[in-house]
């Protein structure tokens, strides 16, 4: 069954209200800009279902436009309860202890907290533990695993550019699975080459994330940074 718009409307609205830290970017998608990245939650419908999941959810800022920034997170986490099993929440007539359940879980597992500015140590840790948990990241040689190590590299180089060529060099002593790559047409002698690029001339990266920064969806959101 289809849900209403107004019903979603509200649903978001609500949650914002929850979370006044996050700005409304959409009729289920609540963001907000942390320096290089996009940081928020998204209210996921379920198939077959009139339920939805929140999700924890990071952008890059450093893709060419918005519309490449956003076209996938390279964080994507779902809330769990006591039980180890994920939220299913009714669009209508949400109970309230298990919506404040939720909201709890919400600030224990997110990978990076919502309110003001953070550290990069802090950012590094969240981005470790959920690496840990993350089932499209198991495969340690895998391409989805180099683009996020690759995520954390530029993370670390918009603020400590020592962290980010320890992390470039973590990536580059890494024995990447090459077949893996070439099959999304990457080659993985080039993609290395690229970062090492960046790490040593960071400009263009710094210029494109405030670039970024700067469209008219991304401008009206609530802002943090990340400190050293």
């Amino acid at each position: 069954m289809a849900i209403d718009i107004e019903t979603k409307k509200k649903l978001s609205q609500d949650w914002q209200n929850t979370f006044p830290e996050l700005s409304l970017f959409s009729r289920d998608k609540l963001y907000k800009t942390l320096g290089p990245i996009i940081i928020g939650l998204e209210l996921i419908k379920l198939p077959f279902d009139d339920d939805y999941r929140p999700h924890f959810v990071a952008y890059p800022l450093w893709k060419k436009d918005i519309k490449a920034c956003l076209n996938y997170p390279f964080v994507l986490q779902e809330f769990y309860n006591d039980k180890n099993l994920q939220y299913n929440l009714p669009y209508d007539n949400v109970d309230e202890n298990l919506y404040k359940d939720v909201i709890k879980k919400n600030s224990i597992q997110s990978p990076i907290k919502f309110n003001g500015d953070v550290t990069i140590k802090d950012v590094m840790y969240g981005l470790e533990v959920y690496a840990k948990k993350a089932p499209m990241l198991s495969s340690r040689d895998s391409r989805a695993y180099g683009l996020f190590l690759e995520a954390k590299m530029k993370i670390a180089l918009y603020v400590n550019d020592e962290l980010a060529n320890e992390i470039l060099t973590m990536i580059k002593n890494h024995r990447w699975d090459s077949d893996h790559f070439k099959a999304f047409n990457i080659d993985v002698g080039t993609w290395l080459a690229e970062l090492s690029e960046e790490v040593k001339n960071p400009q263009s990266f710094i210029r494109q994330i405030q670039i970024n920064k700067e469209d008219r969806k991304i401008i009206k959101l609530k802002s943090s940074e990340i400190l050293r």
